[in-house]
């Protein structure tokens, strides 16, 4: 179950609470699964409608992904790194289906 409103993740009776630029970059990353996702892509979701903020270098997004790995864990889920290209959610100790499931219902409630 994910819960965008308060940047909850529940998969398997565990929940965990990600901040809201950690939850868009989750977001990203589930809506685009299986697919890779590149650094520009992950920035233009983060960034790209705060055309107020001073925006960080391109390198904030490794960061971003160095701390939300460790996060995904206890819910089995985790960001493979496709060297050159991006990342994307994979299933660690979840399965696919679990993954796919959970990025169809983000679609659905972007559509």
């Amino acid at each position: 179950m994910i819960d965008a409103d308060q940047s909850l993740v529940t998969y398997g009776g565990t929940t965990i609470r990600l901040s809201p630029n950690h939850f868009i970059l989750f977001d990203t990353l589930a809506k685009a699964y299986p697919r890779i996702v590149t650094r520009d892509q992950i920035y233009d979701s983060l960034y790209a409608l705060r055309p107020d903020c001073d925006w960080p270098e391109l390198k904030i997004i490794d960061v971003m992904i160095c701390k939300v790995r460790p996060q995904l864990a206890p819910i089995g889920m985790t960001i493979e790194t496709a060297w050159g290209r991006g990342w994307k959610l994979a299933a660690g100790t979840v399965s696919p289906d679990a993954v796919a499931i959970a990025s169809d219902r983000l679609r659905k409630r972007s559509a």
